[in-house]
């Protein structure tokens, strides 16, 4: 958010004046009636006022102006909020930060830093010193100075990706194994709140061979594990055939079936799902 209020340019100045006040007192037509008179409140003052002051109203000025750069620093330019503190390297995954991080940060935030390229992450653990982040493979911690971090607790701040892409999965069958791994692989994840929704497709070879129940075994690190057991969909892209996938608690592997239960794609068939889990 940007700076909402501007400051009166010139600042405030009393009057000056070249002696004690005195008054004309005027006909309608301007006609003098009395001449350099002093006027004089004749009611007794019962409680004495403040003094309206080109110094106060400039300290007025001033706090206003004091709480709207505040305010637009808090709410971050563009949905980014600028970190004073400082950021260390810890892994590839994990940054070190100034103990207080869970008054600050929360699972299913985003962060942006430099390490002589611009990085966006997500963070998906926060202990007192600690965050844990993930990009996919699109970006990891270097072992490098972390500058100009900025954090956003926004669903879409300026510039951040709309999913990162994930390196592909290991895959194993519940029946006969693969000959040739599923190739042509997509798989991307968006992370809102601290909701993670996965999504992928792939090509089974044209000899595959692989039989039963799917199971597509992500990296650690790229992806958070779930919290609970979670369901998601699945289908055939050349027959459309519908299915179901799975993701068991703490699991980096999601199982992938007809709705039958049998095997979803065969050789050179291409297959794709959908599934959705808690972080936090």
């Amino acid at each position: 958010m940007t700076k909402q209020y501007t400051k009166n340019d010139p600042i405030w100045t009393d009057e000056v004046l070249a002696s004690d006040p005195l008054y004309n007192i005027l006909q309608s037509d301007n006609t003098p009636i009395n001449s350099n008179v002093k006027i004089e409140l004749a009611t007794e003052v019962g409680t004495a006022g403040t003094a309206l002051l080109a110094a106060r109203m400039n300290n007025i000025e001033n706090g206003i102006d004091a709480v709207d750069t505040i305010q637009a620093a808090a709410q971050g330019v563009n949905g980014w909020t600028p970190v004073a503190d400082t950021w260390t390297y810890a892994s590839a995954t994990t940054i070190n930060v100034p103990s207080g991080a869970a008054s600050l940060y929360q699972v299913g935030d985003k962060i942006m830093l430099t390490q002589t390229t611009v990085k966006k992450f997500y963070i998906v653990g926060v202990a007192d010193t600690l965050l844990t982040v993930t990009a996919g493979s699109n970006f990891t911690v270097a072992n490098a100075a972390i500058t100009l971090p900025f954090y956003s607790h926004m669903s879409n701040p300026l510039g951040f990706p709309a999913n990162f892409d994930l390196t592909a999965p290991t895959w194993t069958t519940t029946g006969t194994a693969f000959t040739n791994q599923p190739g042509t692989n997509a798989f991307a994840f968006s992370i809102v709140g601290g909701i993670l929704s996965l999504t992928g497709t792939a090509n089974c070879n044209a000899t595959s061979g692989g039989t039963g129940h799917f199971i597509a075994t992500f990296a650690t690190g790229q992806l958070p594990v779930t919290q609970t057991n979670a369901n998601g969909s699945s289908g055939n892209n050349n027959t459309a055939l519908p299915g179901w996938c799975y993701l068991a608690w703490h699991s980096l592997a999601v199982q992938i079936a007809s709705a039958s239960g049998s095997t979803l794609a065969a050789n050179s068939e291409a297959m794709g799902f959908s599934i959705s889990y808690p972080i936090a």
